[in-house]
Order: C-alpha cells, then structure tokens, then sequence
C-alpha cells in the first residue's frame, strides 16, 4: 500500500496528472482521494486498502497553514473547503466489488454528489477559484481587472463545461480588499487549474454513474413517456365522457319525448296518455 500526502504546496502545482484517478483506470488497485476533513472516510479508506490482497494507493490532501497561507485554527474548515468547492474530491475505487467500473467507484461522501457545484449559504456556487481565493499562496493570481477587458464572466459560468467562446471571456470574482469589494481578474494559470479540477469532478460523477451524458436524455424520454400516456389518458377519459353524455342526451331526448307525446295525448281525451305506443 502507498500513502501519498499532497499538501498542494507549490503553484502552479507541481503534479500534472490526477494519480489516484490513473490508478483507478488500472481497475486492480484499491484507490482512495482521502481529506483530513473527512475522517470517517479517510480511515474507512485506509482501512479498505490494508485488508485487500493487492495493490492500494491512498492520496491525501492535508493542507499547510504555514505554506498555504491561512489561519491553524482554520485547518480542518479550509481542508472542507478544498472538497466542497470541487478543488479535491473525495472518493474510493475498490475493484472487489461486484459490478461494472461505475460500481467500483464512490463519490458518495462529497457534500451533494449529483450536482456541479456545491453552493454557500446565500445559493451561489463554490468552485476552485473561490477556494484558492482563501489561501494567500494564490494572491499572486488574483490579478487587477482592467476596465478593457474583455466580457468579466463569474467562475461557475466560465467552468461550465457548456460554457462556449471561454477564450473571449475573462474569468473575475469579486474578492475581499482593505475591507471592502474588489473584482479581480483570474490568472490563466489558475483559470487553467480550475478548468482542470472542474473536468475531474464531471469525469468521477461519469464514471460513477452518479451524472452521464444520458442521464437527460434518459429523463426526457421518460417525461415525453409518460407526456404521452397521460395525453393518451385524457383522450380516453374525454372519449369515455363524451360517449357518456351522448348516451344521456339520447335517454333524456326520449324520456321528455314520451312525457310531451303522453301529455298531448291525454289533453286530445285519451285516458292516461293511452295509446301513446300503440
């Protein structure tokens, strides 16, 4: 089993590629992406990839107050919040479970793993940027926004991966300066970096089967499904309906035919209607 520690120290990070994702692609590896703030995970991981017979690698995201430039105290708050805004997701892949790929992974311990983005309390998405924008080790790309450029686009709009005409917008937030509201240009560096965390967050909801491609497509199919059985339902209802107040008509049509017919035949002297069928 290895056990790496990635305190993300230096940025741009030095660490290309998402290693415990490549280990997962192996499919015979027990891998785990563990946070310090998630300890009921963290040792269920650890405890996971000690007892399987094969290979294990457990990554870790321990952050450094003194390095990555925030308060001690905040240290299990700002290690949350590397998994809440999607800078580190959280998740186990365990090839002895039974099923296909997707059922090998969990992402289930992230907060709200179905959805892009988790959102603060006033509703607004967190994303990377709003993480890095805690640390001091990022002022560096927190950059002036300059009255010319092109399009300020907020991070959850610009790292949607729908976003189109990303290259003609410039990634801005609005951050906290000597006490007041600023909006600051992102770096390319950091907007690069948190495109990248972005794709690796929808790329473990795919692989998961927590949101694929045809997850719409498979609940528009489903909706004009049962669109059109209830359509087909009104139309029987209606029918049923209009049948039944056809046959009232034609009941209610004869009854006042046979009460005018017998009153006229009793006001012409026949006793009682008498005659009114013969």
């Amino acid at each position: 089993m290895a056990l790496s520690l990635d305190a993300q120290g230096s940025y741009p990070p030095a660490q290309r590629y998402d290693t415990a994702l490549l280990a997962t692609l192996a499919r015979r590896a027990v891998v785990a992406q563990v946070s310090i703030a998630y300890p009921d995970h963290f040792f269920e991981s650890v405890e996971r990839a000690i007892a399987f017979p094969g290979p294990a690698l457990v990554q870790i995201h321990a952050p450094s107050p003194e390095r990555h430039g925030f308060d001690t105290a905040a240290l299990f708050e700002q290690a949350a919040m590397a998994v809440r805004s999607r800078a580190w997701p959280i998740f186990s892949f365990d090839p002895s479970r039974p099923g296909v790929f997707g059922s090998c992974l969990d992402i289930s311990q992230n907060p709200d793993p179905a959805a892009p983005w988790v959102t603060d309390e006033r509703g607004s998405p967190i994303t990377p940027v709003h993480w890095a924008m805690t640390e001091r080790r990022f002022e560096a790309q927190f950059l002036p926004l300059d009255a010319a450029a092109p399009a300020p686009t907020a991070p959850a709009a610009f790292l949607d991966p729908a976003c189109v005409g990303r290259e003609n917008l410039t990634l801005s937030l609005d951050c906290e300066s000597a006490g007041s509201r600023v909006r600051r240009r992102i770096s390319a560096a950091l907007a690069s970096d948190a495109l990248d965390r972005t794709r690796l967050w929808r790329t473990l909801q795919e692989l998961s089967g927590a949101v694929t491609p045809f997850t719409e497509r498979v609940r528009a199919e489903v909706e004009a499904t049962v669109a059109r059985s209830h359509d087909d339902e009104i139309d029987r209802l209606r029918a049923d309906h209009e049948a039944q107040l056809r046959e009232l008509r034609e009941r209610y049509d004869a009854e006042a035919a046979d009460r005018v017919t017998a009153r006229l035949m009793t006001l012409a002297g026949y006793p009682d209607g008498a005659g009114v069928r013969g």
